[in-house]
């Protein structure tokens, strides 16, 4: 097997310092012609390839973009992974299962040309946790609103998808709604999911109370006591005398706590209670009921963010985009007219 030479060592062979190179590889027109040349011809001769991190050391670029996202979307990740591979980039991914401030500090160590932020903590504030290095760094929002970056985003249309699911529901007689979201209004796309939701309900003349909208915690802590919570809260909601009889879920996970609740209460989903989650995820089709869901297109999400990184760093200076991905109703069997027009 072949022995891996470094970079040191194949200036050695050369007799040019490794700054002149690695000069070589990353600005060739800053070399004598000549050096050129002959460094390449022994490169070829030996089988001598710089590294990535070798360049980075010299100030070439890693020909690495780092990739944050949630734990939920396999799909995503491969999209973006295989736009970047094909493209001669390394993803060097990230689940967000810890803080942030974590994860993003772990990626921007390793000198990476890019950054893709999906799913992130939006009470993170970038400017205080590296704003020298993210204000160089070409970045891409995924799925969420960052206005503290100067970056290209990718997003879904939520508020259209939250109007859909509100529509839905309106055509089959439900007049009394409600919502569960992530948050005390702090992520983005399911205050806009909601608000799509409230607007097409208010604009038909339908209610939707706040006491009927319950917000969810995404912080890491106490995961069982926070989801037991909330189907708590969601149980009480259900027995009340001015019940809705449908709600809109931001998330499908969290249209599965909503269903347990509807279980626990002894009720049953459509009979009883209509839900609609968001996301399609996919176990959704394959529920006892099958769950009428808002369908995200994941393979363009992902796409798109990966080219997007890919034209900053090939033209840092074009204009921002802020692309929107259309979402789309699928209908299953979680829905259906109320049992009492109300």
């Amino acid at each position: 097997m072949q022995k891996y030479i470094s970079l040191r060592q194949f200036a050695k062979m050369t007799g040019f310092s490794p700054a002149t190179v690695s000069h070589v590889y990353t600005a060739p027109s800053t070399v004598a012609k000549s050096t050129v040349r002959q460094v390449l011809e022994l490169a070829d001769k030996v089988g001598f390839t710089p590294s990535a991190v070798a360049r980075a050391a010299f100030g070439g670029a890693t020909k690495s973009i780092g990739v944050i996202t949630s734990t939920v979307f396999n799909e995503l990740r491969e999209c973006i992974q295989d736009t970047l591979i094909a493209a001669d980039y390394l993803p060097i991914h990230i689940t967000q299962e810890g803080p942030a401030t974590d994860a993003v500090s772990r990626i921007l160590k390793h000198n990476v040309d890019g950054l893709i932020l999906g799913s992130c903590d939006e009470r993170l504030n970038f400017s205080d946790l590296c704003a020298r290095q993210m204000r160089r760094l070409p970045t891409v929002v995924l799925e969420t609103k960052r206005p503290d970056i100067q970056s290209d985003s990718v997003l879904n249309d939520d508020y259209d998808g939250g109007r859909q699911a509100a529509l839905h529901l309106l055509e089959l007689g439900h007049r009394r709604f409600g919502a569960l979201k992530f948050g005390e209004d702090i992520v983005s796309n399911s205050m806009d999911r909601i608000r799509g939701f409230r607007d097409a309900i208010r604009s038909s003349g339908g209610f939707l109370d706040e006491h009927f909208i319950f917000g969810f915690d995404p912080s890491p802590q106490d995961p069982r006591l926070r989801i037991q919570k909330l189907i708590s809260a969601i149980r009480h909601a259900l027995s009340a005398s001015d019940a809705p009889t449908a709600f809109f879920c931001t998330t499908d996970y969290l249209a599965l706590y909503f269903c347990k609740a509807v279980q626990l209460e002894g009720k049953r989903i459509p009979e009883d209670f209509s839900v609609i989650g968001f996301g399609d995820l996919h176990f959704s089709e394959y529920l006892p009921v099958s769950m009428t869901s808002i369908r995200q297109n994941i393979r363009t999400l992902g796409t798109t963010a990966a080219e997007l990184i890919l034209q900053r760093i090939n033209d840092p200076e074009r204009p921002f985009e802020h692309i929107q991905i259309p979402v789309e109703l699928i209908v299953r069997d979680t829905t259906a007219p109320p049992r009492k027009q109300q």
